[in-house]
């Protein structure tokens, strides 16, 4: 089949927190993005625009100058970094390969049922050490990462999925110590509201793509520079550390 791909670079400065030892490290984050053929050409290319511009923003706003920790270090950063407004990214080890891993499934459940991310490299600057992940069939689950009883357990705030399966802005997990804790966070915190706020921004793109092709020529990828200069205008949502 032919497939039209997009490749971007993305900067990443991330923070790793391991054993108790804080590190600033510099990436450069790159994948390639093809969407299937449809029937009408005009829909493909508003599609993988919508996929292509989700994960731009993901990135650079939700992963970028993110602090990256497993759950056994979760005290040490509810204690440090809480009232920074940095990205928290649990995941499962700290390792380049752990992360990329996540990354690729969570681009790919933003790009929806037609586009899919099929190689992602993180590299980084300094050691000029290279990872890549690919998976060739898009129909098949390969990864080997936790589900969600294994990785935030019992009591997880999000108990159908971990943040690399779920198609919103978040990358974080976190869970309750108790049931009481638990009880707390539904009725409390993640409510209604919460909810569009994970998922509000991924709409608009949506809907900024769409009238963007209403007002110009087809092209294969729009410069969303209007909405971006809304969005930088806008109050950053940032999860509450419970």
């Amino acid at each position: 089949m032919r497939y039209v791909r997009l490749k971007k670079q993305v900067p990443l400065n991330l923070i790793i927190i391991e054993d108790n030892f804080v590190a600033s490290r510099d990436f450069t984050f790159e994948f390639t993005l093809y969407t299937n053929a449809f029937d009408d050409s005009m829909a493909g290319v508003i599609a993988q625009n919508q996929a292509y511009q989700k994960i731009l923003y993901v990135l650079e706003e939700c992963f970028n100058n993110g602090i990256v920790y497993e759950f056994k270090n979760k005290k040490l950063l509810e204690k440090f970094f809480a009232d920074y407004e940095n990205p928290f990214i649990t995941v499962p080890n700290i390792s380049e390969v752990t992360l990329i891993e996540c990354l690729h499934a969570k681009l790919n459940a933003l790009c929806g049922d037609s586009s899919h991310v099929d190689c992602v490299e993180l590299s980084e600057e300094r050691s000029g050490q290279s990872w890549i992940f690919a998976i060739d069939d898009e129909t098949s689950n390969h990864y080997m990462l936790p589900e969600q009883k294994d990785f935030a357990g019992e009591f997880a705030y999000f108990p159908d999925a971990p943040w690399w399966h779920r198609y919103d802005s978040t990358v974080f997990d976190n869970y309750a110590d108790d049931e009481a804790g638990l009880e707390e966070w539904f009725t409390k915190i993640k409510t209604d509201l919460f909810d569009s706020a994970t998922i509000h921004v991924l709409n608009d793109i949506d809907d900024a793509i769409k009238n963007a092709f209403n007002k110009q020529e087809p092209t294969e990828i729009v410069d969303l520079e209007e909405f971006k200069a809304e969005l930088n205008k806008r109050k950053k949502w940032k999860p509450t550390l419970v």
